[in-house]
């Protein structure tokens, strides 16, 4: 430990503005240490608000990741007590990649230096809808007979209705960082978004398997380009968005 250890208090005792005369003799040392090692300017590293702010995003993103891992686990532990459906088990996958790329993007919003409490809610919002998504496609508990076709079914009008918000809060979001800027997204932007929410809107009020089928498999196949054409560097510019995600 030695010196990293002196060399991360004297970053409090400098915080607080203590003279390094005030510290223990082996702290000195360490404070003498550390500004050889930095050109004689003493360096604090402090929190930056993006690093402070991102942990409560952070956190409600892992509880729907491990909400969806879960209720995977115990699927398989209850096979023989549950009918699955694999239209439900798509729409996991969906939500899954959904909210790793949350995650994921959420690096873009590194570069915001000044915040507010409401920008802070309103990047917050869409991992709160994504997780809402997740309770709704696993119940708990499994109960024994449990049918997980009747079950999605039970529940699509509130989970589309949930999903319908996305796009518009990704819309919303562009048009804050200001008209022109939502304009320069172009055309295909604009068609996924009323395409996205539409599609949602007619999930909520349509019934009918084979179009929740469809819904399913064109998402994945949507969020499978997605990541193929725009995400494979970490921090990489994106010149599009994915409904829901933000990016600065």
């Amino acid at each position: 430990m030695g010196r990293s250890f002196y060399m991360y208090n004297t970053h409090w005792l400098v915080v607080f503005k203590m003279s390094p005369g005030t510290y223990p003799l082996r702290l000195q040392k360490a404070y003498r240490y550390s500004s050889r090692e930095t050109g004689g300017i003493y360096q604090r590293n402090i929190m930056d608000p993006f690093a402070y702010l991102s942990v409560l995003t952070s956190i409600v993103l892992a509880l729907g990741i491990m909400r969806l891992l879960s209720g995977v686990g115990r699927l398989l532990q209850n096979r023989h007590q549950v009918r699955i459906y694999w239209v439900h088990l798509l729409w996991t996958l969906n939500v899954f990649l959904f909210l790793v790329l949350n995650w994921w993007i959420l690096f873009q919003w590194s570069s915001q230096h000044e915040w507010s409490f409401f920008l802070f809610l309103f990047v917050l919002l869409s991992p709160t809808v994504a997780y809402l998504l997740t309770v709704l496609l696993m119940p708990d508990p499994f109960e024994d007979g449990l049918d997980l076709k009747e079950d999605f079914f039970d529940n699509h009008r509130w989970f589309f209705t949930l999903a319908a918000f996305l796009p518009i809060i990704d819309a919303m979001d562009t048009l804050l960082k200001g008209w022109g800027h939502f304009i320069a997204q172009g055309p295909l932007y604009i068609i996924t978004i009323v395409l996205l929410f539409a599609l949602n809107v007619v999930a909520i009020s349509i019934h009918r398997e084979r179009f929740h089928v469809f819904f399913a498999i064109f998402f994945l196949v949507y969020i499978l380009a997605f990541i193929a054409i725009n995400l494979r560097v970490l921090g990489q510019q994106l010149d599009r968005y994915l409904p829901g995600i933000y990016c600065k």
